[in-house]
């Protein structure tokens, strides 16, 4: 299984818009400007919001992920294929490795929102995503921007998709709501380095009243409060992760196609690995509601609504174990302190450690 690369900093991205000479109509004379907009600063000439993929990704990064590029000249193509010739159309010597193709709209086979990366250089690329700038022939509907964000995240990042699962965390993050223009989850925050650890509160047992701060907030949250809590799995090597979300920014509210969280509340989430996350709180969460996992030993309840976020009560019963394990350390310790052999004393100190760290997962008192 491959890992993510944070994206932390500026990436730069070749942009080029492309057109099938069979299905296509001329483009417009202002065409190069438009997909420029739509890449860097595209304000909505109603509200003066910009909806551009560079507002997009800074907005979900908190300002720590930002693009750059060129926007070259349109390509026409003779047939579906178009990031072939897209690529081979940019002089050499350019320096990029990513290419954006875009195309006017996405309807018709081959045509939707594509992305390859980690391949043979061809023209000095080794990643290419496609992507449109309307979802419709006529262009008047336009194309989410969280395809847009999907598409290049995975070329930059090689994050792969999270719709594979059942259930999925769906429209509660970028990359496994098919184009949902949403922010991600904190899981997939942190894995591409925009969500600060200090933030995350992990909760080792007993009860934990936590105030959540909305991840669609800048980040990391305010004192005392908490992006995510993160909960260790007492069953596997996985964990379960708790987050607010409030429909607070341009993306998480639910005012066009494609766009917005399903509900406001809290939402609880299991872990797998890093690109097998389950939506366990079905409906999500809201005040005087609770998640429960009996065989997990643990529950998540949502005591109170507040400015930006809500305040959860996380609550461990100790595991049926935790009385072996305190007999096990007992006699380990005993062990200890008669043991005069050096490197007989290390293997106990390792036992002593190992156990601990289980007793802190199982939910044991100190």
């Amino acid at each position: 299984m491959s890992f993510p690369i944070p994206w932390v900093g500026v990436r730069r991205v070749a942009i080029v818009p492309v057109f099938n000479r069979h299905i296509d109509p001329p483009w417009p004379t202002d065409w190069e400007y438009q997909v420029r907009s739509r890449m860097f600063y595209d304000p909505d000439p109603m509200t003066g919001i910009d909806r551009s993929f560079q507002n997009y990704i800074k907005s979900l990064s908190y300002g720590r992920a930002s693009i750059e590029g060129e926007v070259f000249p349109p390509v026409v193509s003779d047939g579906p294929e178009v990031n072939v010739p897209a690529m081979k159309s940019i002089p050499a010597g350019h320096g990029y490795k990513h290419m954006v193709a875009v195309l006017p709209h996405s309807f018709g086979q081959h045509r939707g929102g594509h992305a390859f990366w980690d391949l043979s250089p061809l023209n000095g690329f080794t990643a290419w995503a496609r992507v449109a700038m309307y979802d419709d022939r006529a262009l008047t509907v336009r194309q989410p921007i969280g395809v847009w964000g999907m598409e290049i995240l995975h070329i930059i990042t090689e994050f792969l998709d999270l719709y594979n699962t059942n259930p999925s965390v769906g429209a509660y993050d970028v990359m496994a709501g098919a184009g949902a223009s949403v922010h991600a989850t904190a899981h997939t925050k942190s894995a591409l380095g925009w969500l600060p650890q200090v933030g995350i509160y992990v909760h080792s047992g007993g009860t934990s009243n936590v105030d959540l701060h909305a991840i669609s907030l800048p980040q990391p949250p305010p004192p005392p409060r908490a992006s995510a809590v993160r909960i260790p799995s007492r069953l596997n090597a996985g964990h379960f992760m708790v987050e607010a979300r409030l429909s607070l920014d341009q993306y998480e509210k639910r005012d066009g196609p494609g766009d917005g969280i399903p509900a406001d509340g809290v939402i609880v989430y299991e872990v797998s690995n890093v690109y097998s996350l389950f939506l366990r709180s079905i409906p999500t969460l809201t005040v005087g509601q609770k998640y429960e996992n009996t065989a997990e030993g643990f529950s998540v309840s949502v005591m109170q609504a507040g400015p930006g976020g809500f305040t959860i009560s996380v609550r461990s019963t100790p595991s049926p174990e935790c009385p072996r394990i305190k007999e096990q350390l007992a006699a380990l310790r005993d062990a200890l302190e008669s043991e005069t052999d050096p490197f007989v004393r290390r293997q106990i100190r390792a036992q002593i450690s190992s156990l601990q760290a289980k007793a802190r997962r199982l939910g044991c008192p100190a």
